[in-house]
């Protein structure tokens, strides 16, 4: 069971500051270690947490002073009980995530509207801090960010949690997706301008006779997770919940057979299968894959 998929914010997709990014790291650490033996997502729910516990090998470090700095000390003013169940705990870190959202201040929580307004600004000063970059790697970067963001609003917890607050994560989604939307067609454009034949330098031109077609399938898998193809629709209906959904789509682009595929890609997306199979752990063959790329002018990150 990955219980990683019970938790927010993990990986920090939402680019939080350090201090916040740390601290709701802790408090789910310290959640996971009490619930240890809980294996369902609905009893993790309700499991009852002591927020006056200790945290990891700290003295006094404890849940409820951690949630005290975003909930007007809350906790420690005895407004609420000193053991919780993890559901009031995390949505009080969905709160503070709900009050970015509404503020429409920090960058990844924008409405679409404020994001078209500041995207001149943002790309500005991505291409001021960035060395060695291009319009073009702004453009990708962004839409990385969002896809990455879409993948974690895609998780139990939020769904669970959502109806407190005024549907806040299916109201991101649709933000991030029609941002997504933008940032396709602004892509579409720049590599059209990139390709025009008035343009093309004469190692332009023979990047544009480069054949691929002999490519193999694990190198083809490789291939779309490289190009972000896998992580995109994986943001989508139906592939977010069914991997044989993905197979059936990719066995028509490949031409190989959906179970074939289905134990190529299944490895990629849950780390408790068997991996032998997996083709980003073949480094030669990964390899390979991302010399062809490169060989035809695309950026890996």
């Amino acid at each position: 069971m990955e219980k990683s998929k019970w938790l927010i914010n993990q990986s920090n997709p939402f680019k939080l500051s350090k201090k916040y990014a740390l601290s709701i790291n802790a408090i789910q650490t310290e959640v996971l270690k009490q619930t240890e033996s809980i294996t369902n997502f609905n009893d993790f729910l309700n499991s009852k947490i002591n927020v006056g516990a200790s945290i990891g090998f700290t003295e006094n470090l404890t849940i409820s002073k951690l949630l005290d700095e975003w909930t007007d000390n809350t906790f420690s003013n005895g407004q609420i009980s000193s053991t919780n169940n993890v559901e009031v705990i995390f949505s009080y870190i969905i709160l503070y995530l709900y009050r970015l959202f509404l503020e429409n201040k920090h960058p990844l929580f924008f409405t679409f509207i404020n994001y078209l307004k500041c995207f001149d600004d943002l790309k500005n000063n991505y291409l001021e801090n960035t060395i060695n970059t291009d319009y073009y790697t702004f453009l990708v970067s962004e839409k990385n960010n969002y896809t990455l963001i879409l993948k974690e609003l895609n998780k139990d917890i939020y769904k669970a949690i959502d109806s407190k607050f005024n549907g806040f994560s299916q109201s991101l989604q649709r933000e991030t997706e029609r941002k997504i939307d933008y940032l396709d067609v602004q892509i579409k454009d720049e590599l059209k301008q990139d390709i025009n034949p008035q343009n093309l330098q004469p190692q332009q031109e023979e990047i544009l006779n480069i054949d691929l077609s002999d490519t193999k399938l694990t190198e083809q898998i490789i291939m779309l997770e490289k190009l972000g193809v896998l992580d995109y629709l994986r943001s989508k209906e139906p592939f977010n919940n069914n991997v044989y959904a993905l197979a059936s789509v990719l066995s028509g682009i490949t031409g190989k057979t959906q179970r074939t595929i289905c134990s190529y890609i299944n490895p990629i997306f849950k780390s408790d299968c068997e991996q032998k199979n997996n083709p980003l752990n073949k480094p030669k063959t990964v390899e390979k894959v991302k010399q062809k790329l490169i060989s035809i002018g695309y950026k890996l990150f």
